[in-house]
This record gives C-alpha cells, sequence and structure tokens, in this order.
C-alpha cells in the first residue's frame, strides 16, 4: 500500500472509532451488538464516514445487500469485518478488488460482501435506502 497521509488519517479514525463502539458493547449497545460488532455496519460505517466528512475527505460510504462499509479512492476501510471471521483485523483496510476476490468455502464470498450495489454521500441518503430495503431497523445509523 502506498503512502497516502488521507488514508493513514482515515485509518486512526477508523482505530479510534472501533474502539468506542466497542466500549459502547458495555452500555448503550449491550445485548444487542457483541465484541465482533456483527450487525453494526451500518452504525460504524456512518459513525466513520461523519468524521471522514468532517474533515474534507472524499469518502463514499458502500452498500451491497448484505453489507456496509467505507470506500476511499480504491480502498475498502471496514471496522466491522471481524464480524466475518478471525482473519480479519479489527481495521480492515485493502484494495476493493482484493476484498471481492477474497476465497472461503463458498463460491464467491467476497463479492458477497464487498461487490459494490450503492454509493452513498450522506448517512440520510443511506439510513433512507435502508428502510426502504427493510434493513433491520436496530442496525440502521441514527442522523449524526
Amino acid at each position: 500500500m502506498a503512502f497516502d497521509p488521507v488514508l493513514q488519517e482515515i485509518i486512526q479514525i477508523a482505530h479510534n472509532i472501533r474502539a468506542e463502539l466497542e466500549k459502547s458493547l458495555e452500555d448503550e449497545f449491550s445485548g444487542v451488538f457483541y465484541g465482533d460488532l456483527t450487525g453494526m455496519c451500518a452504525i460504524a460505517t456512518s459513525k466513520l464516514f461523519q468524521k471522514c466528512v468532517e474533515r474534507n475527505f472524499d469518502v463514499k460510504i458502500a452498500y451491497n445487500h448484505n453489507h456496509v462499509f467505507l470506500r476511499y479512492k480504491r480502498y475498502v476501510i471496514d471496522i466491522t469485518a471481524t464480524q466475518f471471521g478471525s482473519k480479519f483485523k479489527k481495521v480492515e483496510v485493502r484494495p476493493l478488488k482484493e476484498m471481492r476476490q477474497l476465497k472461503t468455502s463458498q463460491p464467491n464470498w467476497g463479492k458477497t460482501y464487498w461487490d459494490v450495489k450503492e454509493r452513498f454521500s450522506s448517512v440520510e441518503d443511506l439510513r433512507a435506502h435502508l428502510f426502504k430495503e427493510n434493513w433491520p431497523k436496530y442496525q440502521i445509523p441514527h442522523v449524526v
């Protein structure tokens, strides 16, 4: 990965948000979400997106029918990939092409989670789409 100061700052922000979310599992989200952040992808990505927008970083919220994550240039920044297994880091940063090619015993596994179907430039647009797609309400982020 070539050095990109914006990407490095996004990664640091992502680690901070991940730590905040893990702490929130003890109180705000206790009994709703768990340590690997299963089901928190839209909430976590929205928080990361907002922090990046505050810094004028050119990021997008990426969505498919199974997952939500952040896109910056050609990279996936995913702070909930741990829900898919222990091979993922707490903050997973890889080129989108590489994420889409991940293999498991399931064919097209990487495409299942990281094949971008929609891109959003606001949390409000993501929320509207998730409601339209009938995502579980507790997984839909609040507008921050």
